[in-house]
């Protein structure tokens, strides 16, 4: 074997341990790996081919010349392993653990939890059936087929969302750089975003450091419990109202639009690799007050939102803008139309910032 054919060998395995203990990397990448194995055949060999005409040259240098290039293919393997190795050591990474244990102390007892990934279903699995924690919790693999997901939720979960343990996880272990918060590992599935009534006013408040106000209520502050995020994941979100008028404000609606940073919503999708459409917006609309909460007059309520966000859109930093809009201001507006959602545009201010990146 010419050191050449070695050299691209010993390359081609370094590559395969990169990416195998990355594992950060999209699935479709592992695809390709056995065509790095014939890449790097075929490569030595016409790196053999330069050995050997190296080798026949009738000059004084011709050694110093091979041990050059020897050095080179070998250097350059070895500076890869070496670069790869802080990125690919996973040496004290202990993520697997800590969400299966932290997981389970946000939901309830005899909780039933969707798990939105295979890799975070089987770091539970362990938690429970070879520690034997959390016995209680009611493990689903929630399925990416539509279809499947409907009949799973006609037939199992709806049944048990208004007793409000139904949970389900959006976030995905696959990624090793976390941004973790307390309340951002799950989400209750309800009919309605969850809501309670934190505090009485006797007298009207103050709002002028509010961040929306409008006649019957005022948003007082938002909580974006993740400021980076995928589209597997939701844009898990927090607000505090302040209700004047509980009667006026269930004519009301609040609008949520995530938007890529600087673009204009009313131009159509850009088109991908394989013409698909890749949005960079989402909007959702919803009650200002959830039915099924009664809100008096005078109270401060908190909203629990969990924006879905499409599992096509662009990656990059966007903003996260929220208008409060009388609901028949907003009765016939398709909001996948960025047309008509932009004429709604002077109702909308920013209220916060994230970034939404591809692994």
């Amino acid at each position: 074997m010419s050191p050449a054919l070695f050299v691209a060998a010993l390359g081609s395995l370094c590559a395969h341990w990169w990416f195998y203990l990355r594992y950060d990397v999209p699935d479709i990448i592992f695809f390709y790996l056995p065509s790095w194995a014939l890449w790097a055949y075929v490569g030595s060999i016409g790196a053999g081919e330069i050995w050997n005409i190296i080798a026949r040259w009738r000059i004084r240098w011709r050694v110093h010349i091979l041990f050059v290039y020897a050095w080179l293919l070998y250097g350059m393997t070895i500076m890869q392993a070496i670069m790869a190795y802080p990125v690919a050591n996973m040496r004290g990474n202990s993520i697997a653990r800590e969400m299966s244990e932290d997981i389970p102390k946000s939901v309830p007892q005899n909780a039933m939890l969707l798990v939105m990934s295979d890799d975070l279903l089987f770091a539970l699995w362990v938690l429970q059936r070879v520690e034997g924690k959390r016995m209680d919790v009611q493990l689903v693999s929630y399925p990416s087929d539509e279809s499947y997901a409907v009949q799973l939720i006609r037939s199992t979960i709806e049944k048990r969302i208004p007793e409000g343990k139904v949970h389900v996880t959006f976030v995905s272990p696959a990624m090793r750089r976390w941004f973790l918060h307390p309340s951002g590992w799950v989400a209750q599935v309800s009919l309605e975003p969850p809501g309670r009534i934190v505090k009485d006013v006797t007298h009207p408040l103050n709002v002028t450091q509010a961040l929306v106000d409008v006649k019957p209520v005022a948003m007082l502050r938002i909580k974006l419990h993740r400021h980076r995020t995928r589209p597997e994941m939701f844009i898990a979100v927090t607000t505090t109202w302040f209700i004047r008028n509980a009667s006026e404000a269930n004519d009301w609606r609040v609008l949520w639009l995530v938007r890529l940073r600087n673009t204009d919503i009313s131009e159509p999708p850009i088109k991908g690799a394989g013409a698909e459409d890749r949005p960079f917006w989402w909007a959702e609309l919803h009650r200002i007050i959830p039915q099924g909460i009664a809100v008096s007059d005078n109270q401060v309520l908190v909203v629990d939102y969990c924006l879905g966000v499409n599992i096509d859109i662009l990656p990059g930093k966007y903003e996260l803008l929220t208008a409060i809009v009388p609901s028949k201001v907003v009765k016939n507006v398709n909001l996948t139309d960025g047309k008509q959602v932009k004429k709604l545009w002077k109702w909308f201010r920013q209220v916060g910032a994230l970034e939404i990146f591809l692994r």
